[in-house]
């Protein structure tokens, strides 16, 4: 009596490996498209931070605080953000931000990624 071993095959085979490498392309092509939109909104948000620590805030105006930030986005190399996309109120206490913007940004061909930030920062007035 002759034994016949069946030979299973174990593990992937080309077209499976060929699947997974296709996916994760595609999701490294996604972060190289999209990671530095999330990097500059990272920069904005650390810049509107930056100011909790101002003692010199009392005295200032919306206007100014405007341009102090313009000017703090420029030092982080932030050049295309709109200032439009900033509201800022001034209350007694503290400064009222509100920051809502959208970034388009072309993935391939005709298709568009379309991210969408919003964010409150409220600034303290130490006096």
């Amino acid at each position: 009596m002759m034994h016949r071993f069946a030979y299973h095959q174990r593990g992937m085979t080309g077209i499976g490996w060929l699947m997974v490498l296709m996916v994760l392309g595609f999701f490294v092509f996604l972060i190289l498209k999209i990671g530095p939109t999330y990097m500059e909104h990272y920069s904005i948000r650390s810049v509107l931070h930056s100011f909790d620590a101002d003692t010199s805030l009392a005295k200032k105006s919306s206007r100014m605080l405007r341009q102090m930030i313009r000017n703090r986005l420029k030092i982080n190399s932030v050049y295309d953000f709109d200032m439009h996309n900033l509201k800022i109120k001034k209350r007694p206490d503290r400064f009222d931000i509100d920051l809502s913007y959208d970034v388009r940004k072309p993935l391939v061909g005709n298709i568009d990624v379309l991210i969408s930030f919003k964010d409150k920062v409220s600034i303290p007035i130490t006096r």
